[in-house]
Order: structure tokens, then sequence, then C-alpha cells
């Protein structure tokens, strides 16, 4: 799969880690758990969440930085027509 980081695409692998639960502002929801699979001189990490009653859009997204710094997005809102 394809992902930029706003500098730069990448082609990077995935592998599934399971489906979850997950606790958002929209209640508990059914998810898909990817996480790139990591080379082994790379640091950065990334993972996502899917939400399976919700067209599989991400509901939650981490990002782990060369230094070990974690960023978590997850989401408050959804709304399509």
């Amino acid at each position: 799969m394809h992902l930029t980081d706003g500098r730069k695409l990448s082609n990077y692998k995935y592998k599934i880690v399971g489906k979850e639960k997950l606790k958002t502002s929209l209640g508990e929801l059914e998810t898909i758990h990817f996480q790139k699979v990591q080379e082994p001189d790379d640091k950065r990490g990334f993972e996502v969440w899917l939400a399976v009653s919700h067209h599989y859009l991400p509901v939650q997204i981490r990002f782990i930085e060369k230094d070990g710094t974690v960023l978590d997005s997850t989401v408050t809102a959804i709304s399509y027509p």
C-alpha cells in the first residue's frame, strides 16, 4: 500500500493485527487493526484501525516517530450522505 507523510510517497507492507473493539466518542466500534511491517532499519511505525460499520473508514491512526514518540488521532465525528 502506498502512504505519504507529506514529504514523499512510500510503498509499505501491512499485516492484520486482528479485530478489535475501539472506544471512541462515537461509542464502541468494531474495527480491523492494521500495522506497518517494519524493516530492520526502519524506526517509524504506523497503525490504523478501520471501522467495519462505517465502510472501513479509519477511526484511529497511530504514528510512531524515529525517537519513539507516539502520536494518536482518534475519530470524533463521521458524516456522509
